[in-house]
């Protein structure tokens, strides 16, 4: 659900909720995506987040369900005006044709 926000989008949404709460979201993200949604929090609970996610246990289905649901509804409380949602970018398609294996890699050492 929240593959489509950027991570500084994504911190201003979370930023207001319980640190554990932060922590179980960053625990969903790829490392490089948590550690830039991380960074975009505000630089006091920052500590906080990463302390709970160092010491995070299981979380109950239902507290996870519940946690999903309240972001569900922030983020229709914001909108979805992807025009001003940051969704790829000349960063991202270097960063995808760089790791890319197929034509697309091949396409771009051609080119030189």
């Amino acid at each position: 659900m929240l593959d489509w926000v950027d991570a500084p989008a994504l911190a201003t949404l979370i930023a207001d909720e319980h640190p554990q709460a932060i922590a179980v979201v960053l625990a969903h993200l790829p490392e490089e995506r948590a550690a830039a949604v991380l960074d975009g929090l505000p630089e006091d609970l920052q500590p906080d987040v990463a302390t709970r996610l160092a010491t995070l246990n299981p979380v109950n289905i239902h507290d996870l369900a519940a946690l999903e649901s309240d972001l569900e509804a922030k983020l229709r409380g914001v909108g979805t005006n992807r025009d001003s949602a940051k969704l790829a970018g000349t960063d991202f398609a270097a960063a995808v044709i760089k790791r890319a294996r197929g034509r697309a890699g091949a396409a771009r050492c051609s080119k030189r």
